[in-house]
């Protein structure tokens, strides 16, 4: 008998479970974000102004390790907007022209995320 070697496999191949965290984050000229997950996606309301975006990670929850990803998305209003990225994330700038969107997706080094910069046109 024979059975399928992915069954009740609730973690990943570093023995962790699998997590997913959702933040919806108020637009503020510093955001800062308490990582908590293997996959974790940020979402800041539309930029009315420039921003600092900084993470950390919560060691209560379990520490952050190597692969882990990173999604941020963000839009501008009528005005050029800058998202600067400041702790745990290592990535150019995103400025974002009069009603671009943009999206920034990164993967966990060890130390910091290190991430893409993406934007386009709406």
């Amino acid at each position: 008998m024979s059975t399928n070697r992915f069954d009740n496999l609730p973690d990943d191949n570093t023995g962790r479970l699998v997590t997913q965290q959702h933040v919806n984050a108020a637009f503020a000229a510093t955001i800062a974000v308490v990582v908590t997950a293997q996959k974790t996606t940020i979402v800041i309301a539309q930029l009315t102004g420039d921003v600092t975006l900084n993470l950390t990670e919560d060691l209560a929850v379990g520490a952050l390790q190597e692969g882990d990803e990173i999604t941020i998305m963000a839009s501008a209003d009528g005005s050029t907007r800058t998202i600067t990225f400041g702790t745990k994330i290592t990535a150019v700038d995103l400025v974002l022209l009069t009603g671009e969107n943009g999206v920034v997706t990164g993967v966990y080094d060890g130390t910091n995320f290190l991430a893409v910069v993406q934007h386009q046109d709406t």
